[in-house]
């Protein structure tokens, strides 16, 4: 971990403007700027799964669930959570760890390169809007050859 995180997004800024950088930087937190577009022929279950995401006891949201790509064969680069207020403007608020094992994916899929598909996160629900009224919290795949995000199947309405 660079412990200089104000120099570290300094750097990293400066190398993304000169095109070092592949794919760029994200510059917002809105998805629509990475969106990938929709394929009516692929239901967004193709994608992975957003299998549960719930509030703990010590004020964290956790969330799990698998995600892949198809062509090639593969697990997701990344996943992140969004949070919209129904209205299709989802902003990313959390990262999710990956590579975690998902042998039933790979078994119901019949491809043993999804077995470490699996994703979860824990985040401090501070990061959500306060006093929002309900909130939907969906997942997306992201794949770093684009710079694009997939939807995963499943959101959870969340209020804080």
């Amino acid at each position: 971990v660079y412990p200089h995180t104000d120099r570290l997004r300094q750097m990293a800024e400066a190398l993304n403007q000169i095109g070092f950088i592949h794919p760029p930087l994200i510059a917002s937190d809105h998805l629509r700027d990475i969106l990938l577009k929709p394929d009516p022929k692929v239901p967004p279950v193709d994608y992975g799964v957003l299998d549960h995401a719930l509030q703990n006891s010590a004020g964290e949201l956790v969330a799990s669930g698998w995600a892949i790509f198809h062509h090639p064969a593969r697990p997701a680069d990344a996943v992140f959570l969004t949070w919209d207020r129904f209205d299709d403007d989802p902003r990313i608020f959390a990262v999710c760890s990956m590579g975690e094992s998902r042998d039933d994916v790979a078994v119901y899929l019949r491809e043993p390169r999804y077995a470490l598909s699996g994703w979860s996160v824990s985040c401090p629900v501070s990061r959500l809007p306060a006093g929002a009224g309900r909130l939907r919290i969906r997942a997306w795949a992201l794949d770093l050859n684009t710079c694009k995000a997939a939807p995963l199947y499943g959101d959870i309405p969340f209020q804080r």
